[in-house]
């Protein structure tokens, strides 16, 4: 449990090797974890609520991956994309079954990881 830092889910997905990583990460107002993760898996895009997104109030951590990852391409989605249930369903139909139970217990209580891995599922992999 985090408190009061801001959490952040991660998911990484590398088409070419049909390899997913998603990580949950309780960070500061700041988002240097975040950013370091960012940096250190070199997405070639992001995908972010749209709320996050002007009309609306910019978010803080728009804000900084835009100063701290100029080149990358950040992408508003719906934020009906990130869906825990559907997480769960994407992972349920795309990992080897024998590992399904490992990562039901690595994933359990990080639902922003979850909802993370929904949205790119569907984004980039096919909808369920």
């Amino acid at each position: 449990i985090c408190g009061v830092s801001p959490t952040v889910g991660l998911a990484f997905v590398n088409l070419t090797t049909s390899e997913a990583i998603l990580s949950q990460i309780c960070d500061t107002q700041f988002y240097v974890k975040t950013i370091h993760k960012l940096q250190v898996y070199e997405p070639s895009s992001i995908l972010m609520v749209n709320t996050a997104f002007p009309p609306n109030p910019k978010s803080n951590l728009l804000s900084i991956i835009e100063e701290e990852l100029p080149g990358s391409t950040v992408e508003s989605v719906d934020r009906s994309y990130w869906s825990e249930n559907i997480g769960l369903e994407c992972i349920q139909t795309l990992a080897f079954k024998e590992d399904l139970e490992a990562i039901h217990v690595a994933i359990q209580g990080n639902f922003y990881a979850t909802c993370s891995f929904a949205a790119v599922s569907q984004i980039f992999i096919a909808p369920l």
